[in-house]
């Protein structure tokens, strides 16, 4: 079913979404980002660094997200050992890890490969997708 919402373009052109929406599919695709590429966005009220690395020649998607202070012992020590279990090897999530940085930040890396062609759309792809699957460890209250 057509979207029968219309826009207006930048010269003032009236389209359909639909139309829309294929204009900027069809750039996002034909995307091609030179590597090593980094931005960041907003999502779920989280700061979300993405990375886009090559390693062993192959391009590697890295999602790096703080969680927050982790507190000293002073301040609640029952929180503070609670947040910091979570970075023992044993306590590592299937799609990542948690860190403590020097600064006392709880931050949480999920790691995906990403196929050797990488286009535009294949990065929003799995940005999604690797966002959506870490969801229930961007909270660290929910992991304790």
């Amino acid at each position: 079913m057509a979207l029968q919402a219309t826009t207006t373009d930048d010269q003032g052109a009236t389209g359909t979404l639909d139309l829309a929406q294929a204009r900027t599919q069809s750039a996002l695709a034909d995307l091609r980002p030179a590597l090593p590429m980094q931005f960041t966005f907003r999502w779920r009220n989280r700061h979300i660094i993405a990375r886009i690395v090559e390693r062993d020649e192959r391009p590697m998607l890295r999602l790096v997200t703080d969680l927050g202070v982790v507190p000293f012992s002073a301040e609640d020590a029952d929180r503070r050992h609670s947040l910091l279990s979570l970075t023992r090897p044993s306590n590592t999530p299937p799609l990542g890890h948690y860190a403590v940085t020097d600064r006392q930040r709880l931050m949480y890396c999920a790691e995906k490969a990403l196929p050797d062609q990488v286009t535009g759309s294949v990065v929003v792809a799995n940005v999604a997708t690797t966002l959506l699957a870490a969801r229930p460890y961007l909270s660290p209250t929910a992991a304790l």
